[in-house]
């Protein structure tokens, strides 16, 4: 098919692209530089600071590897697979391309942009296309846009084989949903969290033992639903199944991903997730605090941070002090940061600094220097605001029932049907003191967020 090879050169494009930029990182000038650090380091500190480096330059070099291992042999696959195409196309494939990109010219480039389908497998995109029950599923969404007004009990349930998909779209849109711990819960949903590890009594060799208090604590997840309606316009619905199903998960991709975002780190707790922001700003324990959860303690001062101004290690060694507030025994994985375009742009010109070949380099690349950890934009966090934490410590409630359901014909006259997507989560921070919000060049950090408003509902 025309429309595969295209989608195939495309993602050839893009993997070539990633694997050029892969192979410039410059890791034998930075080798070069450990190498005289461990010569010219004398103190332990000056030692632990290089072992230190040692080891993140080692993780970065084979986690590059990695990458570009992987980038090849997808080059490798994608490359066959077009050249299979272009070697057995069969005459009956090629009839319906040119029939498709005649009546579907405009479609087709839009089709292309969706990024639901298009991050797919191949294979994945064909056994979707071909599947009965999305099939039936996409006859019963041009069903409903053809009855009468006044319909009730109108919902279409998504197919399973969507459900993954649109999952798929939805953490291709939510950068946090990927850094913290998803757990799919029916009912009341209850994280548990083992106590403190207390420690042993030393005594004598045939003294009695000394008891050891050890409990549990926990974090009681609800249910909220995030949703929306969206109008699609009528041309679109008698279309090709491709361009039906791109059209309809990529609205709800988006609005549920950002949604998600947004809540996981500002989030009010009422009627959605409370925010890691929101938990680090309370003064007050709220009245309504699960007693057998973790002890409530007030942050707002110590993982609350504003630091000055400053360029290079100077600013390096501020966040470091700040970041270091989110050290606690419960912490397992990896640090993530989370800011907007601007004041990532701000860090890398921190860390700009003359290689020795003499270029101007700023080793982020996705991650922040010196500390460690992965750095997601997004750009409703106010300017000059960072929030950080170990993501897998805040708990976000995810239960099944996404779901498609025709309008009343409130926009009839328009054209159009109207569809709603909704989702359900609930989430909070399970152990808070894992996460902190530091404001950068003097800025005070920004606690709260406004949401979309709930009109329907007010």
């Amino acid at each position: 098919m025309a429309l595969k090879r295209l989608m195939l050169e495309k993602d050839l494009r893009e993997a070539t692209a990633s694997l050029e930029e892969l192979k410039t990182i410059d890791f034998k000038t930075r080798e070069a530089e450990l190498e005289q650090a461990i010569e010219e380091a004398e103190t332990d500190e000056q030692r632990s600071t290089v072992e230190k480096a040692v080891d993140e330059f080692e993780a970065e070099q084979k986690e590059n590897a990695n990458k570009i291992a992987h980038l090849e042999e997808r080059i490798s696959e994608i490359e066959k697979q077009i050249n299979e195409l272009d070697e057995a196309p069969k005459a009956e494939e090629r009839a319906e391309d040119t029939k498709t990109e005649e009546k579907h010219e405009r479609k087709v480039v839009y089709s292309m942009n969706r990024r639901a389908l298009d991050m797919a497998p191949v294979e994945t995109r064909e056994r979707i296309m071909h599947d009965e029950e999305v099939r039936t599923f996409c006859n019963e969404v041009r069903e409903l846009a053809k009855r009468d007004a006044g319909i009730t009990n109108g919902d279409v349930t998504i197919p399973v084989v969507l459900l993954d998909l649109i999952k798929q779209n939805i953490y291709n849109y939510s950068k946090l949903v990927n850094r913290v711990r998803v757990r799919s819960i029916k009912g009341e949903g209850r994280q548990v969290i083992g106590g403190t590890v207390p420690e042993a009594v030393w005594t004598e060799c045939c003294a009695k033992l000394n008891g050891l208090e050890w409990g549990f604590n926990r974090v009681t997840l609800d249910c909220y639903k995030v949703a929306g309606y969206i109008p699609v316009c009528n041309g679109v619905l008698t279309d090709s199944d491709y361009d039906l199903v791109a059209e309809v998960i990529e609205a709800i991709g988006e609005s549920i991903g950002f949604a998600l975002d947004k809540a996981i780190l500002y989030g009010t707790g009422t009627k959605m997730p409370l925010g890691i922001v929101t938990r680090l700003a309370q003064t007050t324990q709220p009245v309504d605090y699960d007693p057998k959860a973790p002890a409530w303690a007030d942050l707002h001062t110590s993982n609350i941070k504003s630091i000055a101004s400053a360029i290079g290690q100077a600013f390096f060694s501020a966040l470091l002090g700040a970041v270091a507030e989110t050290a606690n025994p419960y912490a397992r994985g990896e640090l993530f940061f989370a800011m907007n375009t601007k004041t990532y742009y701000k860090l890398m010109g921190k860390a700009i600094a003359v290689n020795g070949d003499g270029a101007f380099v700023a080793q982020i690349n996705g991650r922040m220097p010196v500390i460690g950890g992965n750095v997601d934009v997004l750009e409703f966090i106010p300017d000059d605001n960072i929030v950080c934490g170990f993501g897998d410590l805040y708990v976000l409630g995810e239960r099944q029932g996404i779901t498609l359901s025709q309008s009343e014909h409130a926009m009839f006259i328009e054209d159009n049907t109207v569809f709603k997507g909704k989702a359900r989560y609930d989430g909070k921070p399970a152990i808070a003191k894992a996460f902190a919000v530091i404001g950068i060049d003097g800025a005070t950090p920004t606690t709260t967020m406004t949401f979309a408003s709930d009109v329907a509902n007010a």
